[in-house]
């Protein structure tokens, strides 16, 4: 049979134990710096994802709400065509992208359609190619569709 001294002998030539202090205790081979550098990059990159997809969040918001002002503008005559097309792209002026305005009245003549688009891809905050929100959506549209109303009333 072993004795005592002669297992431990054995199992800290074998690298499992030194000295009786433990396994692994004074193992300073790197494997922490080595686990670290794997996983570093998939924390990188899905820390830059959660920016980037925060932002098109906030944006498609922005976009929604300033659709709602100018589709709000139009409805109750505050302003034409061109001036709320001007508003809008002026309120749009503050947001990271490109964005496409387009304010129309329908054929019917009693109803307005403001429609915003912008690509995903120019709204994102920082490039980086695998936690590029554009891979999975390319644009954001904003689309409102309202009845036009010439004069103010409460009543409606």
């Amino acid at each position: 049979m072993y004795s005592e001294k002669t297992r431990n002998k054995s199992l800290s030539s074998n690298g499992l134990m030194r000295a009786g202090n433990g396994l692994f205790s004074k193992d300073r081979s790197g494997i922490a710096a080595i686990e670290f550098a794997m996983i570093l990059p998939v924390f990188v990159m899905l820390t830059i994802a959660t920016v980037n997809l925060g932002h098109v969040f906030f944006v498609n918001h922005s976009m929604q709400r300033i659709a709602g002002e100018t589709m709000r503008a139009v409805t109750y005559g505050e302003l034409g065509m061109a001036d709320a097309k001007k508003f809008a792209d002026a309120e749009l002026q503050d947001l990271v992208g490109d964005f496409n305005v387009d304010i129309k009245l329908l054929p019917n003549g009693t109803e307005v359609e403001v429609n915003i688009i912008a690509q995903t891809a120019a709204s994102n905050l920082i490039d980086f190619p695998f936690a590029n929100v554009a891979l999975v959506r390319p644009e954001l549209a904003v689309s409102l569709t309202n009845k036009v109303i010439t004069r103010f009333d409460p009543a409606i």
